[in-house]
């Protein structure tokens, strides 16, 4: 669809990030095949999972395919990545993006690339063919690589490896913020719907109370600034955790399960829970910003609710454990 955009649109090119489960040029020279040849961009793709030879030959033929320019970007990727697919991290990243994009820059420009570096060695070219023009980027988190991208590369690319931000404080005089323009985050779980509903229900109770009682708004806007941000933390957490590609799906469970302090025979259990919102809806629910309520402290089962964070127990007993689902402090 976004394809056929291009296409049909004054969009300047079509952009794929990196996959790890269909690579974007086999889907661009796809795309090509079936009729649907449109200017291309990657960003960025990264170092450790091809050589910079290879790098380049995708990208000309990517050109070549399609007819259109191609702009190719390149970035040495997180650590643990690094690690997994080469046996350790490079030392030096600068250095080895500079080795990096320099060889695939003089290959896909038609020229010999004569490198022998610390991470990358090339004597080699790519044979002749007339092809559109392809341009090589580096991604950019930091100055010295922007510095980098300007001195080996056509273009930097401004790369981001999480969009979630938090505000210092969710409220003041006069005003209450929820949903996005309190707290937001990397959009991977839709967490955002249930996060923005479930600080309305929070922040409605919070208010509601002040207006009773004017002297108490203060601890009331406090209890659920607290619990608001506690339920944001807990899903930001996690987010770094599952971004990361080498990790097994055992263990994006059991860390979900270690977030939520939760004990139970299942872990798939605990992973559902958290990122659905079904883990927080108790808090929610049981929500007293005045703190005058009394709440149950044994764990949830059937239709009973959890305590609140502060009131759950140390220890779960193992009547509670038989239940299926319990909660630790």
């Amino acid at each position: 669809m976004f394809a056929n955009l291009v296409q049909w649109t004054a969009a300047e090119s079509l952009w794929q990030g990196q996959s790890l489960v269909l690579d974007p040029h086999h889907l661009a020279q796809w795309l090509a095949g079936i009729g649907i040849r449109v200017p291309m961009g990657f960003g960025v793709s990264l170092m450790p999972m091809r050589s910079p030879y290879q790098a380049a030959f995708e990208a000309r033929s990517v050109a070549l395919a399609t007819g259109h320019s191609v702009v190719a970007g390149f970035g040495p990727g997180p650590v643990s990545f690094q690690s997994a697919l080469l046996g350790r991290p490079y030392a030096r990243p600068l250095q080895a993006s500079r080795e990096y994009a320099t060889i695939v820059r003089a290959l896909v420009s038609g020229e010999d690339a004569m490198v022998e570096g610390k991470y990358f060695s090339v004597a080699a070219r790519l044979l002749q063919r007339p092809a559109p023009q392809v341009e090589v980027g580096l991604g950019v988190l930091r100055p010295k690589m922007a510095a980098l991208a300007g001195e080996v590369a056509d273009r930097a690319m401004k790369t981001t490896r999480d969009w979630s931000h938090v505000c210092d404080t969710f409220h003041g005089p006069g005003w209450v913020a929820v949903g996005d323009s309190a707290a937001f985050i990397d959009p991977l779980f839709s967490s955002g719907v249930w996060l923005g509903t479930s600080a309305a229900w929070l922040a409605a109770r919070a208010i509601g109370a002040a207006l009773e009682d004017a002297e108490q708004e203060q601890l009331a806007l406090e209890r659920f600034d607290t619990l608001y941000r506690q339920m944001f933390k807990d899903i930001l957490a996690y987010v770094p955790f599952f971004m990361d590609p080498t990790r097994l799906r055992e263990e994006y469970e059991e860390r979900a399960l270690q977030i939520q302090k939760m004990v139970t025979q299942n872990s798939r259990v605990g992973f559902i829970s958290m990122i659905s919102g079904v883990s927080a809806i108790a808090d929610v629910v049981d929500f007293d910003p005045m703190n005058v309520g009394t709440s149950r402290t044994s764990c949830r089962t059937g239709t009973s609710r959890r305590p609140p964070r502060a009131a759950r127990p140390e220890t779960d007993t193992a009547e509670d454990s038989a239940r299926g689902v319990c909660w630790n402090a």
